[in-house]
């Protein structure tokens, strides 16, 4: 059987310049930490039969529970045999398959974890358009109550219909994994993270390899491509680190596009009740091909998803198959994402940080006097002028003006005319509130932070608040964007030609204001969602190509370390409502200074868009005819108003009808409280394990 401790695959996520500090530990994992108790569940009686290709179910069952019975503690051979737990791995390491003939297709196998009110929704095996229109969930946790706005890795999946899965993920618990499928039924394509080291070799040591301990064995890809015609597998070879989280679930019917922050283990999808992440996704209907041959329409999320997937040399008939559905319902979003290695003119204005700056400026929500509140499980060696050119994209003004040459020379910068301190705030946990989490500080491997960053004088410490969940003391994966601000003077708008040119300003006139006074300035509201953490390699960073060798020498360009994806989701804007049916998409609600009293009852549309009854009596829709201005600091301004001195800063519940949290606000600055700092408080770090044995950065 393959031995994956060694290949040490499951690397929690790391943090920013430190790839060579990073080389053992961060692989810390739940299973050392006291966890809550997971549900207490039976083996199942299970026929030892093989299953995708090759996979023995019935061992993979066991080991399954095996990992379970660690994490519950009730097991005591370790201590008794003087064998060590394992010190190097803190996720699950990946069960590869046993070397086992290939049979007939597996017989389901029931995931003890998984309740009877999931298997439910299994047996039904639902095609339907479940949410034609977007939603965006917060991962289900264990002994965490539901109120409809959570999911379970289950229900995204839908795997009694599932005919094919595009997956892609930083950490893979295949075991775990393929009890969540029909495999029989189901085709896979992996898109994996790869250790950068030569071809078919892996360190095991346990600071690093030396001769003795280096063994030849075949890259995660050729093993996954080993299981079957049925199962295709590619590693970016630009980068560093393929930390996308990207899925595309393909039914019969339908199409459903996943963004989640969660890798593919079980303790990102809430089954240990220690960690909660994001999932954004929507359903896409099958087009009518007889009928529709010649009437195929692009969007812009279509757009930069094919642009993503093709510089990640995924096969063409993937994208080209993108074509079988309609991708109308996208219209309102955007997809935005990183390409890791460098990235010139056209190319260098779609992904990384020009990449959220034209998302912004494409969805119309370019604003001013913008604050933006993120919270990320991951922190690089951040300074003030990084902090400002991710601000500076959040409002639509990080771009690069192309001229008649197409060689851009003149970089962006951010603006520092407000002090980043009261417009950028970065919510992350202190080493108490880790502590005292159901886990301990044994959960907290994925969330990374280096206290050698934080001491460095140009380090932003007072951009840090508090993170606190909104759920009971949960820790969070999660990497979110909040954005609120006023729409900017009008401007010429850039075209959205992602698939052809570039989102450069050619127009000399770009920036100008128009001779007529244009509309008046709006309130302006936008959640981004997805992969990318707070750090240089996962936003890219911008400068001018200095390399004698280059063939865009002395041009500017973007260069990132890692593959990331994400969604934009509007929230109030011009334009927004005409894009958003508010009963469907939870969108384009605003709050008034009405009472509750009885009338604090979600309306029907309400309910359809997950308005919790406490908060109705406060809202209205944004078509309603009442345009004044609250007067109260504690509820949301007009989303119209004549001038923009008028226009307040829409208040942060607005959001709470597209997702509440997941962090508390407002929150506290950290004052003397210490972050949370994986090498200083890991018990992996603290028994001396070293480094990782490869290395994988946010």
């Amino acid at each position: 059987m393959l031995d994956n401790q060694k290949r040490g695959a499951l690397l929690p996520e790391m943090s920013d310049d430190n790839d060579d500090e990073l080389k053992r530990a961060i692989a810390m994992s739940l299973s050392e930490s006291n966890t809550t108790k997971v549900e207490d569940a039976a083996a199942p009686v299970v026929k030892s039969i093989s299953g995708l290709a090759g996979f023995d179910r019935a061992a993979m069952e066991r080991d399954r529970l095996a990992r379970l019975q660690v994490r519950q503690g009730t097991t005591g051979d370790d201590s008794q045999s003087g064998r060590k737990r394992r010190r190097d791995i803190s996720p699950p390491p990946i069960s590869r398959p046993s070397k086992v003939a290939r049979v007939t297709p597996p017989e389901d196998i029931p995931s003890s974890s998984v309740p009877s009110r999931t298997q439910s929704i299994h047996n039904a095996g639902s095609t339907a358009l479940q949410h034609p229109h977007g939603k965006l969930f917060k991962t289900w946790a264990f002994k965490q109550a539901r109120n409809g706005n959570e999911i379970k890795i289950e229900e995204v999946f839908e795997k009694n219909t599932l005919e094919m899965a595009l997956l892609s993920s930083f950490q893979y618990d295949l075991a775990w994994l393929f009890t969540k499928f029909n495999t029989q039924k189901t085709r896979f394509h992996f898109v994996v993270h790869e250790n950068k080291m030569p071809q078919g070799m892996v360190k095991s040591g346990p600071t690093g390899a030396k001769p003795a301990q280096t063994e030849k064995r075949p890259s995660l890809v050729d093993e996954l491509q080993s299981l079957g015609p049925n199962v295709k597998a590619y590693a970016p070879t630009e980068g560093r680190c393929m930390h996308s989280k990207l899925m595309l679930l393909v039914h019969r019917s339908k199409l459903r596009v996943v963004v989640p922050s969660a890798n593919l283990v079980p303790y990102d999808w809430g089954e240990d009740g220690i960690m909660e992440n994001t999932v954004w996704l929507i359903d896409l209907p099958r087009r009518d091909l007889v009928a529709d041959i010649d009437d195929f329409q692009s969007t812009p999320f279509l757009d930069e998803l094919k642009f993503f997937l093709g510089k990640q040399r995924l096969p063409l008939s993937v994208l080209t198959g993108l074509n079988k559905f309609d991708w109308s319902a996208t219209k309102p979003y955007a997809f935005v994402h990183t390409v890791a290695g460098h990235s010139y003119r056209a190319d260098m204005a779609r992904t990384g940080l020009t990449g959220l700056s034209s998302a912004v400026r494409q969805l119309g929500l370019t604003s001013t006097k913008t604050e933006v509140d993120m919270c990320a499980s991951s922190v690089g060696a951040l300074s003030s002028a990084q902090v400002l050119n991710l601000h500076a994209a959040a409002q639509g003004d990080y771009h690069v003006q192309l001229p008649e040459s197409g060689r851009a020379t003149v970089l962006p910068q951010g603006s520092d005319k407000e002090p980043l301190s009261s417009k950028f705030r970065l919510y992350f946990p202190t080493y108490d509130y880790i502590a005292g989490s159901p886990g301990g500080v044994g959960s907290g491997g994925t969330i990374w932070f280096s206290k050698e960053y934080y001491n460095r004088q140009e380090f932003p410490s007072y951009i840090f608040r508090e993170f606190k969940s909104t759920r009971p003391h949960l820790l969070s994966h999660c990497k979110m964007l909040f954005v609120r601000g006023i729409s900017a003077p009008p401007v010429i708008p850039t075209t959205f030609t992602s698939s052809a040119s570039s989102f450069f300003d050619k127009d000399k006139e770009e920036g100008q204001k128009p001779k007529d006074p244009g509309p008046p300035a709006e309130q302006v509201a936008y959640i981004y969602a997805g992969s990318a953490n707070c750090s240089k390699s996962a936003w890219g960073n911008v400068s001018i190509d200095r390399a004698a060798s280059s063939a865009y020498r002395g041009e500017a360009k973007i260069f990132c370390e890692n593959w990331e994806c994400g969604v934009l989701i509007p929230v109030l804007g011009p334009g927004v409502k005409e894009k958003y049916n508010t009963a469907k998409y939870g969108a384009g609600f605003r709050l008034t200074d009405n009472d509750q009293g009885d009338g604090n009852k979600a309306t029907g549309e309400q309910r359809a868009a997950g308005v919790p009854s406490s908060a109705a009596g406060k809202i209205k829709s944004v078509g309603d005819d009442d345009e004044t201005e609250s007067e109260d600091e504690g509820t949301d301004a007009a989303v119209a108003a004549t001038t923009a001195t008028k226009i307040k800063l829409p208040a942060w519940d607005v959001f709470k009808f597209i997702i509440d949290g997941p962090f508390q606000y407002p929150a506290e600055k950290f004052g003397s409280k210490e972050p949370w700092y994986v090498k200083e408080h890991h018990p992996a770090y603290k028994r001396g394990g070293g480094r990782p044995t490869s290395a994988g950065e946010e």
